[in-house]
C-alpha cells in the first residue's frame, strides 16, 4: 500500500470511528433495561453499509468506535466489578460488533449481490433472510456473553437483553443499511425540481399526521387498542410506487423516528407499560414494514429497468430493420441502374435481329450471341449479389456459434473458386494445418467471408499470380490472412473500403465487374461473429485482408 493510500485509509477509519461513537452515544439514551443495551441501535446498519461500500479494510474504525462507546457505557454500569473486567467486557462487545459487520458484508456478497442487493427484488429478499437475520446473532451473543461473563449483567436478565439487542440490530440492517446504500449517490439537478420538492413536503406532512395517528395522539383511551399501525403500509407502498427505493427508505426512516418519538412522549404504537417492550414490538413492526415496502420498491425498479431494456431493444431492432430496408432499397436502385445498360444493349441486339433476320446464322451471329451472353452475365451477377445480400442477413440472424476448425472451411472455399482462378492461371495456396486454427464462430458465415475475400483477390490479381490464405492461432484471436500481389489499393480508398456500394479505384484485371457490396457484407459477417476485418495494401507488400475471430480456447463453453 502506498503512503497516500495508507493515510487515506487511516483517515477513513478515524472518521468512521467518530461517526459510530456519536450515533451510538445518542442511541444509548434509549437503553431502558440495561446501560449497554438499547432498543434502537443504528450503528449496526452504519457499520454494515460502510464495509459494503468501502470494503472490509475499514473494520478497525468500527472496532474502535464500538470499543469507545462500550468503555463509556461499562464505566457507567453500577455493577461492582473491577476496571479490568469493564475493559475486557468492552473489548468483547467491540469484537462482536465488528464480527457482525464483517459477517453481514460476507453474507451480502455471498447471497445477495453485495452492495447491489437493492437492484432486484430477489436479492433484497435474500439479504433480509440471511444478512438481517443471521449477522445480528454474532453481536447479540458475543455482547451479552461478555457482559454476563464479567459480571456486568445479572444472569436472569441475559435472555431479555439478548432479545432486545438482536431485535434492534435486525431493524438497523433493514432500515439504516438500505438507506445509506440507496442514497450513496446524490440525486441529479433534474430530480430536485421545485415541484417534486413541494410534493415531497406534502408527503412528509401526510406521513407525519399518519404517524401521530398511529401513535394515538388523535384518539381517546377507548381507541388506543385499535390496530392503527397498519394505516402506514399503504402510504409506504404508494411512496415506493412514486419515488422508488430512495423514497421508500426515507419513508421507513421517518416511520421509525415517529415511533421512537411517540414512545418517548407516552404515545407508543404498541402500548405495553414498558418503553423497552413497546419499542421491541415497534421494531418488529418496522422490520416487517421495511421488508414489504423495499421488496415492492426493488421489484418495481427491476420491472422498470426490464421495461426500459425491452424498449431499447425494440428501438435498436427497429433502427436495424429500417437500416436493412434502406440498404436493400439502395441496393435495388443501384442494381436497377447498373442493369439498365446491359438490358438496353440486349434490347438493341434483339431489335437488330428483328430488323434483319438474315443475321441469324450469318458471319456476325457469333459476335451478336457473345454480346447477348455478356449482357445476361452482367444481369445474372447482380441477381446473385441480391441473393447474397439476403443470404448474409439470414446468416447473421440465424448464426449458431460453435467451435469451427478453420482450415477445412478455407480449403473447401479454395476448391470452390479453383475454376475461377484457373481461368486466369492464378494459383491458390492455403497455409495452415487442420486443428491449429479453431475459432468460436459459425462455419457458414466463415465460408462466406473467405469466399468473398478469395474471389476479390482473384478478381484484382493479374494472370499468373498466386493468392495465399494463411491461418494462425494466437490468443485471443484466430487470424485468417488473404494476400495477393495485385493492384495496390490507395490509402484514400482504404478509408472507405468497407462502406456499402464503395467501389475501388483499381479495376478488376480480367474485365470482371464489382458491385461494391462484397466487402461491406464481409465486415458485417465478421462483426456478427465478434471479430473484425482490416486491410493493408502497399506496392512492396501487396494487399492483405486480415480477419480476426475469437479462438475457441477464449470462450467458456
Amino acid at each position: 500500500m502506498t503512503t497516500q493510500r495508507y493515510h487515506a485509509s487511516v483517515a477513513a477509519n478515524i472518521a468512521i470511528a467518530i461517526v459510530y461513537l456519536v450515533i451510538a452515544l445518542v442511541s444509548l439514551k434509549l437503553a431502558f433495561v440495561h446501560v449497554n443495551v438499547a432498543a434502537v441501535w443504528p450503528p449496526t446498519g452504519l457499520a454494515a453499509a460502510v464495509l459494503l461500500l468501502l470494503g472490509r479494510r475499514c473494520w478497525p474504525g468500527i472496532f474502535v468506535g464500538a470499543l469507545a462507546v462500550n468503555l463509556i457505557a461499562n464505566f457507567q454500569n453500577p455493577a461492582e466489578v473491577g476496571g479490568i473486567s469493564r475493559v475486557l467486557s468492552a473489548l468483547g462487545i467491540a469484537a462482536g460488533n465488528t464480527a457482525e459487520a464483517v459477517l453481514a458484508s460476507l453474507l451480502a456478497v455471498r447471497f445477495a449481490g453485495g452492495q447491489s442487493f437493492l437492484e432486484r427484488g430477489a436479492t433484497f429478499v435474500r439479504y433480509a433472510a440471511t444478512v438481517a437475520l443471521l449477522a445480528p446473532l454474532a453481536s447479540a451473543t458475543v455482547g451479552i456473553t461478555s457482559l454476563g461473563l464479567f459480571g456486568l449483567m445479572r444472569a436472569e436478565n441475559l435472555g431479555r437483553n439478548w432479545l432486545t439487542w438482536y431485535t434492534a440490530d435486525v431493524a438497523a440492517l433493514l432500515v439504516v443499511t438500505p438507506l445509506i446504500l440507496a442514497w450513496r449517490r446524490l440525486p441529479t439537478r433534474a430530480q430536485l425540481h421545485w415541484t417534486r420538492g413541494l410534493e415531497l413536503l406534502a408527503i412528509a406532512v401526510l406521513l407525519g399526521m399518519i404517524g401521530q395517528t398511529i401513535c394515538g395522539v388523535y384518539f381517546s383511551d377507548p381507541l388506543q387498542s385499535f390496530p392503527k399501525s397498519y394505516m402506514i403500509i399503504p402510504v409506504l407502498l404508494w411512496i415506493s410506487f412514486r419515488y422508488g427505493i430512495r423514497g421508500a427508505t426515507v419513508g421507513i426512516l421517518m416511520l421509525g423516528a415517529m415511533i421512537v418519538w411517540g414512545t418517548l412522549r407516552g404515545f407508543a404504537v404498541f402500548p405495553t407499560g414498558s418503553p423497552n417492550l413497546s419499542l421491541l414490538y415497534a421494531q418488529v413492526f418496522l422490520s416487517v414494514a421495511a421488508v414489504i415496502t423495499l421488496s415492492v420498491a426493488c421489484l418495481l425498479q427491476e420491472l422498470a429497468e426490464t421495461n426500459s431494456g425491452l424498449e431499447q431493444a425494440v428501438t435498436d431492432r427497429t433502427a436495424k430493420l429500417e437500416q436493412l430496408v434502406q440498404d436493400k432499397q439502395d441496393l435495388v436502385i443501384l442494381a436497377a441502374h447498373d442493369m439498365q445498360s446491359p438490358l438496353i444493349g440486349l434490347r438493341n441486339l434483339l431489335d437488330l435481329v428483328d430488323r434483319d433476320p438474315e443475321l441469324v446464322g450469318g458471319a456476325q451471329w457469333p459476335g451478336i450471341l457473345a454480346e447477348m451472353r455478356k449482357s445476361c452475365e452482367q444481369m445474372l451477377r447482380w441477381v446473385r449479389r441480391l441473393v447474397d445480400v439476403e443470404r448474409v442477413e439470414h446468416l447473421i440472424d440465424h448464426r449458431k456459434l460453435h467451435v469451427v476448425d478453420i482450415e477445412p472451411v478455407v480449403r473447401a472455399c479454395a476448391s470452390q473458386l479453383q475454376s475461377t482462378a484457373d481461368a486466369k492461371h492464378i494459383r491458390i495456396v492455403v497455409r495452415g494445418e487442420s486443428g491449429v486454427c479453431r475459432a468460436w464462430a459459425d462455419a457458414e458465415c466463415v465460408s462466406h467471408i473467405v469466399v468473398n475475400l478469395l474471389s476479390n483477390a482473384i478478381k484484382f490479381s493479374p494472370p499468373g499470380e498466386t493468392v495465399t490464405v494463411a491461418l494462425t492461432n494466437g490468443r485471443p484471436h484466430c487470424r485468417i490472412v488473404v494476400h495477393n500481389r495485385g493492384l495496390v489499393i490507395p490509402a484514400k480508398d482504404q478509408q472507405h473500403l468497407f462502406e456499402k456500394f464503395s467501389r475501388l479505384r483499381p479495376r478488376p484485371t480480367g474485365g470482371e465487374r464489382s458491385q461494391g457490396v462484397g466487402l461491406f457484407l464481409t465486415q458485417r459477417l465478421s462483426r456478427a461473429l465478434n471479430g473484425q476485418i482490416d486491410c493493408a495494401s502497399s506496392a512492396a507488400q501487396g494487399t492483405s485482408f486480415v480477419v480476426d475471430l475469437p479462438t475457441a480456447s477464449t470462450i467458456h463453453v
